[in-house]
């Protein structure tokens, strides 16, 4: 049985995932209606609690900016949470050891945006007017 063209086949596939990818910011996500009326206090208290379940560390930058960071084993990443009662985005800041090249950085960046991205989402749709 030839197993060169199996090999070569798990070998394309792993070095595809491990390669580098696009930086992913989000783009201007809305603040849920029933959201819409909290303080840019109450906003930032919930984005904090939407991410630091994950890790994410928080740092106030300024009003209605927050910087987060995440940190694994020797790799970091710190992005800017900019926010109002109408929207929020996340956007690249820095990282250590994820390979950043011009627009591109390991995939796992991605990944841990996407899923605070979806974690703030979530946390937003549940506070009440």
């Amino acid at each position: 049985m030839n197993l060169r063209l199996p090999l070569a086949i798990i070998v394309v596939a792993l070095l595809v995932a491990c390669s580098p990818r696009q930086i992913h910011n989000t783009d201007e996500r809305p603040v849920p209606l029933q959201a819409q009326t909290q303080s840019l206090a109450n906003l930032e208290k919930a984005i904090i609690e939407a991410g630091a379940p994950r890790g994410w560390v928080f740092t106030k930058a300024a009003e209605g900016h927050l910087l987060a960071t995440y940190a694994r084993n020797d790799w970091s990443a710190t992005v800017n949470i900019l926010f109002n009662q109408k929207t929020y985005r996340i956007t690249y800041n820095n990282s250590v050891n994820l390979k950043k090249n011009g627009d591109s950085i390991h995939y796992n960046y991605n990944r841990w945006v996407n899923n605070l991205d979806e974690d703030i989402q979530l946390k937003l749709a549940q506070l009440r007017a």
